[in-house]
């Protein structure tokens, strides 16, 4: 297997780190760095044991935006026809299918597409040093990585075009006052806070909380009844499921649930 350039891949225990690796541009992102994230993810969910998956940068930031030396060639190959280089289509959903839980640790700066890619991401916690900016209009673009579906339903459609529309930078308290991050916590703090939530989540029980995210985000797309049927389909899975009767047995016994 050839070894990742632009991410860093490590398991403590059952979570899996990716690290953003290009500290020297704040960890730009260019097309090698989403074929190895998309790997990488790929590879979590067809390993039982990784419970939680974490996404931080390497650095003083997370993501600065797109690598902006490749724009030129970009922009050449765009005139090609749609398969530029520059296109990520697919990888906002194959991030938001991803089915183990996904923390975003933004450790610093998340510009541009480094602030849409934590959209999908199930859980954000950010570093009292993160700066968010979509910043796109400035550079005559549109945002991406499915931020013109998902940003308007984590912080509302007004809120949205603000931040687009006058492409302002806003630090970690804003963020967390609209609701784009979860949670902000002292920059030396951050791992340490993501990865206590992230063992807890990788000891809980993996398939059940798969079926979690896939009935919240079945419930963005269907009516009320469609989204009772898909509830009835999963909660009818777990009451048959060993995760439940763990669950039921440790409750009754007044002990922690041992899913592992």
């Amino acid at each position: 297997m050839v070894m990742p350039q632009d991410i860093v891949v490590e398991k403590k225990d059952r979570v899996l780190i990716i690290t953003l690796n290009r500290p020297e541009v704040l960890n730009a992102f260019r097309m090698t760095m989403a074929a190895e994230l998309k790997q990488a993810l790929q590879q979590a969910d067809g390993d039982d044991d990784v419970g939680c998956v974490v996404l931080t940068g390497a650095g003083r930031g997370f993501c600065s935006g797109a690598d902006v030396r490749g724009f030129f060639d970009n922009l050449r190959q765009a005139t090609e026809g749609p398969n530029a280089a520059g296109s990520i289509e697919g990888l906002p959903r194959f991030v938001l299918d991803v089915k183990k839980p996904l923390i975003a640790a933004i450790n610093g700066p998340a510009v541009g597409v480094g602030c849409t890619m934590i959209l999908p991401c199930d859980i954000r916690i950010a570093s009292d040093r993160a700066r968010l900016g979509y910043i796109f209009s400035r550079m005559g673009l549109v945002p991406e990585f499915g931020s013109s579906f998902l940003l308007s339903r984590i912080v509302g459609l007004g809120k949205a075009l603000e931040l687009c529309l006058t492409a302002r930078m806003i630090d970690a308290q804003e963020a967390l006052a609209i609701g784009l991050v979860n949670k902000v916590v002292p920059h030396e703090d951050l791992m340490d806070e993501t990865m206590a939530m992230a063992t807890a989540l990788a000891n809980g029980p993996t398939r059940t909380l798969s079926l979690v995210k896939k009935v919240l985000h079945q419930g963005l797309v269907v009516d009320i009844d469609q989204a009772g049927r898909n509830e009835e389909e999963a909660f009818t899975w777990c009451l048959r499921s060993p995760e439940h009767m763990e669950g039921v047995r440790a409750f009754l016994e007044k002990r922690e649930a041992r899913f592992w």
